[in-house]
């Protein structure tokens, strides 16, 4: 008599890999991904010439007179804000905050995957009416 294995006798002697597990190679991954585009990044950016002629008109008195006309002191604080936020995404800066953001992922990641594989701990409650 021949032994024919079903499809749910692979299913079973398969296991699954468990999620803290995928968290930290998820981790591994964002990081060094991460970490390499800010690498490719650096050394491929350009100078910045263009960012700074557009800087320096927006730095002149009289665009913050006609900003601080239109919507107050307000939207001057806007525009600074604005300018200061796009020049994040540009040049050297640009791999200076993939870095960071891909550390802070990939931190987040592997707490995430630490607590998930830690044992579950009793509080003392339910298991103390069975023991008397």
């Amino acid at each position: 008599m021949t032994s024919v294995e079903s499809p749910n006798d692979a299913r079973e002697t398969k296991r699954a890999t468990p999620v803290h597990v995928v968290l930290r190679y998820a981790a591994f991954v964002i990081l060094l991904g991460g970490l390499l585009a800010a690498i490719a990044i650096y050394l491929l950016a350009g100078s910045d010439s263009e960012a700074n002629v557009a800087a320096d008109i927006t730095r002149q008195k009289m665009y913050e007179h006609n900003i601080a006309l239109i919507g107050g002191k307000g939207a001057i604080y806007a525009v600074r804000l604005n300018e200061w936020l796009s020049s994040l995404w540009h040049g050297t800066t640009l791999a200076y905050m993939i870095a960071v953001l891909s550390l802070v992922l990939a931190a987040a990641c592997f707490a995430l995957a630490w607590l998930m594989a830690m044992p579950p701990q009793s509080d003392g409650i339910t298991g103390d009416a069975d023991k008397r």
